[in-house]
């Protein structure tokens, strides 16, 4: 009997090492599928950390202001014309999609004056200006949350953030 258990028990470590190796590549596997797919749900929301991190470095010197410019100019482009035209939230007809417009022309009218603030001198007015753009892109979360567009909420509160740390410096 024990002769028995000493033949098998190899064949099962062996086997229980090529299951777990085809285990653990079927989870890296499924990771990297749902890592493809998150990225590509999400990736306005990426692009808008990814550029107020930028400001937040040029803001504690850690980067150059101009590379802010560099990174925020496509990004202010893709917000307001292109992504009217790419995304399939915007096939839709009527008070939605100028609300959903809009909400897309605030987004990039924050990424300028979060750029454009800097270089001035006189700064009250553009604060003001931009602190209602704020204000206005605040509204456009509430109405996103309500019309069931989930998915567009996070970039705007990643522009929020970074308009307040505008605002702030």
């Amino acid at each position: 009997m024990s002769l028995v258990r000493f033949q098998v028990a190899p064949l099962l470590k062996a086997e229980a090492k090529v299951s777990a190796f085809f285990l653990s590549k079927l989870v890296l596997y499924l990771n990297l599928f749902f890592m493809k797919k998150l990225l590509s749900q999400h990736y306005e929301l990426i692009i808008t950390l990814f550029a107020a991190v930028v400001f937040l470095l040029c803001i504690i010197n850690v980067l150059p202001f101009f590379s802010y410019a560099i990174v925020i100019i496509p990004i202010a482009f893709y917000f307001f014309p292109f992504r009217i035209i790419f995304r399939k939230e915007f096939n839709v007809r009527g008070s939605q999609r100028f609300m959903l417009l809009l909400a897309s022309y605030v987004l990039s009218y924050i990424f300028a004056f979060a750029f454009i603030i800097n270089y001035l001198t006189d700064k009250q007015t553009l604060l003001t200006v931009l602190m209602i753009a704020v204000i206005v892109n605040s509204f456009f979360v509430y109405y996103l949350i309500k019309k069931d567009l989930k998915q567009l909420v996070l970039p705007h509160i990643a522009v929020n953030a970074l308009a307040l740390m505008a605002i702030w410096v």
